[in-house]
């Protein structure tokens, strides 16, 4: 590059979003080291053999795919929102009324928990109760009788119970 070599250009693209994934394709050897301080996934040298490329791109294929981030479209009077399933804490449900508990406050819909789970389905959600979908991943304390999700305290139901802990023992453990 004429410009900016390629480290450079992956040091400004790392300040600017730190989950870009980087693989590194040139002639030098040398600079191999320098890709872990980029966070580069890979440096493949070249030539180029396709079995190598194939799984260096396979493996970048699989991380994004990972990455991704369900969203869902909230109708409100004003419009249309939309929210990504990480900014989601947990949904209530009452009376065909949904509320979200979000980062960014609650948001309030018609809509039923059963629509939303297969909306949400592999973004680890799960039921702790029959009014509550919650996101796993800010289940921040459990007991009993209750998970607390962003300081709520929410009730587990008898028989949500093992399936509840099952799903979040699996996210708990890495498991998609």
């Amino acid at each position: 590059m004429k410009m900016l070599d390629g480290m450079a250009a992956a040091e400004k693209i790392r300040k600017m979003d730190a989950s870009v994934i980087l693989i590194f394709v040139t002639n030098f050897s040398e600079y191999a080291i320098k890709g872990y301080a980029v966070r580069a996934l890979n440096y493949v040298l070249k030539p180029i053999n396709y079995f190598d490329f194939t799984s260096v791109l396979s493996e970048a294929i699989r991380q994004v795919n990972q990455k991704e981030d369900a969203c869902i479209l909230v109708k409100q009077a004003s419009g249309v929102l939309r929210v990504q399933a990480s900014e989601i804490y947990y949904i209530e449900s009452s009376n065909h009324m949904l509320t979200y508990h979000t980062t960014r406050g609650k948001l309030e819909a018609r809509g039923t928990l059963k629509d939303l789970e297969e909306k949400l389905k592999g973004s680890h959600f799960s039921k702790c109760n029959n009014c509550y979908l919650v996101n796993l991943a800010h289940v921040s304390r459990i007991d009993q009788s209750e998970v607390t999700v962003a300081q709520d305290a929410l009730a587990i139901s008898r028989p949500r119970r093992k399936t509840f802990l099952e799903d979040l023992t699996r996210y708990m453990g890495g498991e998609t």
